[in-house]
């Protein structure tokens, strides 16, 4: 399970009326439920979003018709401030949320796994938080990073999608990442996608990088988002 920080603006999750919310599951997130249930696989549900009192309200509203990317994809646009009067040029930093990105990387994960020849690899997902002990200070009045990792591996072979952010404290951020790597395939089918954000603490994507060949999901997204033509 990941630590509950809203999926949203990453407040804390547990105070108020906060909390996990279950969106309606695609076809992909009830078999990830079938294969927890048999013991199979452990980790933060697929269709879950941790919600911190302001977006729990909406969440539980649109939980029962809308899945996990489109119910967040609502909730986010009701946050979003009016569209200004006058038109104003796309700019590539900062268009998109650094979670949101992770989430729609989520989304495309089998169909990218698919195009580099791991369509039925097992995916494995895991959570972790990486204390940073300084200053005298001691885990858990220290810095920590959480990291959420998805993999599809078939012998040498694997795709990995990971979500790094690093906490100075459970309230304030101090920047984030994400990688997409496919690796032992081969040159035509190896990549590596990296988005980052400022230093600064926001979490708006700052850069996009990408090196090698990446499929053509990647750069549909890619394309839909901006930061390609």
């Amino acid at each position: 399970m990941r630590p509950p920080h809203c999926d949203v603006c990453g407040a804390d999750a547990t105070s108020g009326g906060g909390g996990l919310v279950s969106f309606k599951p695609t076809t992909s997130d009830a078999l990830w439920h079938q294969r927890a249930a048999r013991g199979e696989i452990v980790g933060h549900p697929p269709n879950a979003a941790w919600l911190c009192d302001k977006h729990a309200r909406v969440g539980s509203a649109l939980a029962g018709t809308h899945t996990l990317s489109a119910g967040l994809a609502q909730i986010q646009a009701a946050d979003a401030p009016p569209a200004p009067s006058t038109p104003v040029a796309n700019t590539v930093a900062g268009s998109i949320e650094i979670g949101a990105l992770e989430r729609r990387l989520r989304d495309i994960f089998a169909s990218v796994a698919r195009s580099v020849g791991l369509a039925d690899a097992p995916v494995t997902t895991a959570d972790d938080r990486r204390w940073t002990p300084m200053d005298a200070s001691e885990p858990p009045n220290c810095p920590f990073t959480d990291i959420f990792t998805r993999q599809a591996t078939h012998g040498n072979r694997y795709l990995t999608l990971t979500f790094e952010r690093a906490h100075w404290n459970p309230h304030e951020v101090a920047r984030a990442s994400v990688t997409l790597v496919a690796h032992g395939h081969g040159t035509d089918h190896d990549f590596r996608l990296s988005a980052a954000t400022p230093d600064s603490g926001s979490l708006m994507v700052d850069s996009i990088t990408t090196k090698g060949t990446v499929p053509d999901a990647v750069t549909a997204l890619l394309i839909e988002l901006g930061y390609a033509s």
